[in-house]
């Protein structure tokens, strides 16, 4: 059956109108004052059957003969040497997309989104991963691409590394510029996708008709929905305050990070409301959590205690209880219910105390110093992830 013959289904099942009407996306939908409606569906479904065709066409007729490693060593060096007029059409014209696209970015509207990320400091690298990512295993089927590519198998501590790798190299200044590590971050991501892409169609039973294309542009919409609308909400929860210019150049930061990546510009929205609007009509699609969630939410959990970048059992036994208490926060009961993650007690009293610090960090620290010191806090961070995945 080709793609043009499907049609994404809604399931507007109890799990969809609790989340709305009474659960997390209700709060959402609060903040932004957005008007939930399906006047979007039209437009936005066929995207669950899309992909990325430059970087389809890349993994056809380059990787499939050259493999992985030698594949992108090939692209690598095209980029590098973008002058050589031999390099194949396919890496020629995918690379021409990028350049084009980083050229026509305004670095100055992009800065302060970028900024805002840096200067929540902590408080950021707890909403990607207890908002963000454990949100997101409560739509079943988003999980599928990750299960079939291996995810649980490969662990949370490498998914985590890469995740903020990606993370931290794409927000910084002018890192989306050609030739800088987001840039170049970016066609790794890209490529990456494409590949996982090409070896699910190729080596499994995918379910298209259901699933939609493995690692569809409207999925990745929704994911990066999550690096903007579901992280602004976050900060609000952890009380970073934040001004209508960093809210706006955070959606143009990752609408410019998301198009790099091979989503089509015409799905990525430009502020909450319009966020809020395509979330709504997203999750529509997606049915609530199943066991292959369950799994991945609990790898998340336990990635604390396996995480050998810190020395003492109680430590790791300490980080876990506090990655369950903003679980606790920042979802609604029925989310926690259906991903099984633990009830503990007196879980308001841990976030109290970090909403209280940033409270008193913002009153006392100026914004340059706040910038500063969140990104060296981020920065350790990832030394040691880079550090326990090396050994």
């Amino acid at each position: 059956m080709s793609a043009q013959a499907l049609q994404a289904q809604r399931i507007e099942g109890p799990h969809f109108r609790q989340f709305w009407e009474q659960g997390t996306g209700k709060e959402i939908q609060a903040w932004t004052g957005a008007e939930l409606n399906f006047d979007l569906w039209d437009q936005l479904s066929p995207y669950y059957f899309h992909t990325d065709q430059l970087a389809d066409r890349v993994m056809q007729e380059v990787f499939e003969h050259k493999g992985f490693e030698q594949g992108m060593q090939y692209v690598f060096s095209a980029l590098r040497n973008a002058a050589d007029h031999t390099v194949h059409p396919a890496v020629r014209d995918l690379l021409q997309d990028m350049i084009s696209t980083a050229m026509q970015q305004n670095s100055a509207q992009l800065a302060p989104g970028g900024q805002l990320c840096q200067r929540a400091g902590l408080s950021s690298l707890m909403v990607l991963r207890d908002y963000s990512l454990m949100g997101g295993y409560d739509f079943a089927h988003l999980n599928k691409a990750l299960i079939y590519t291996g995810a649980l198998r490969k662990g949370a501590v490498k998914r985590l590394h890469y995740t903020l790798e990606f993370w931290i190299k794409v927000t910084r200044h002018n890192a989306l510029q050609i030739h800088m590590p987001g840039f170049e971050q970016c066609l790794r991501t890209r490529l990456v996708h494409a590949f996982s892409r090409h070896q699910i169609l190729k080596n499994s039973a995918w379910q298209t008709s259901q699933w939609g294309a493995p690692i569809n542009s409207w999925d990745m919409m929704a994911t990066y929905l999550g690096f903007s609308l579901v992280f602004l909400h976050g900060l609000k929860k952890l009380n970073i305050s934040t001004t209508a210019q960093e809210e706006q150049s955070l959606f143009a930061l990752w609408r410019e990070i998301g198009i790099l990546i091979g989503i089509p510009p015409e799905i990525m929205p430009t502020d909450k409301v319009s966020a809020t609007q395509h979330f709504y009509t997203w999750t529509a699609t997606q049915p609530p959590a199943d066991q292959d969630s369950v799994m991945l939410a609990h790898a998340l959990l336990d990635e604390s205690l396996q995480f050998e970048g810190i020395k003492y059992q109680f430590q790791r036994r300490s980080l876990r209880f506090m990655h369950i208490c903003l679980n606790h926060l920042f979802l609604d009961q029925q989310v926690l219910k259906r991903l099984q993650i633990p009830q503990v007690s007196n879980p308001k009293l841990f976030y109290t105390i970090i909403r209280q610090r940033n409270i008193l960090q913002q009153k006392y620290l100026s914004q340059k110093q706040q910038i500063r010191k969140g990104d060296k806090a981020q920065v350790k961070i990832l030394q040691d992830y880079h550090r326990v995945n090396n050994q």
